[in-house]
């Protein structure tokens, strides 16, 4: 897997994977955002690092289960309205699930692993 990287907040958006997402950026602390995406085995393993705070909502297209969980600036992170923590882990089935976020910052990076169901 390689870090694709990418100066345009949209653009960004459009490659996240394994997901239905609406996507805000409500503040740009650096105009770049970097996502990393692939199979390991049967599991999909998707990482990113924010350029910025951001607003997300949307659902799991995932056949199985998806994880979310804050690599940095956790306490930035706020999903369904619950702040998230260093510990903090999210799992979310396929839709109908919809979760919404807000990311930490300009170093905010996450991993989104899937299992297959």
């Amino acid at each position: 897997m390689i870090w694709n990287e990418y100066d345009d907040f949209d653009a960004w958006g459009e490659a996240v994977q394994t997901a239905d997402l609406r996507l805000v950026c409500d503040s740009v602390e650096r105009r770049s955002w970097r996502l990393m995406a692939g199979a390991i085995g049967d599991v999909f393993l998707q990482m990113a690092e924010e350029g910025g705070g951001n607003l997300c909502h949307g659902a799991n297209t995932h056949a199985g289960i998806q994880l979310f969980v804050p690599l940095s600036l956790a306490a930035g992170h706020i999903c369904n309205c619950e702040p998230l923590d260093a510990g903090s882990l999210l799992s979310f089935r396929r839709a109908p699930t919809s979760a919404s976020r807000s990311g930490g910052g300009p170093t905010a990076g996450w991993p989104s692993p899937c299992r297959p169901a």
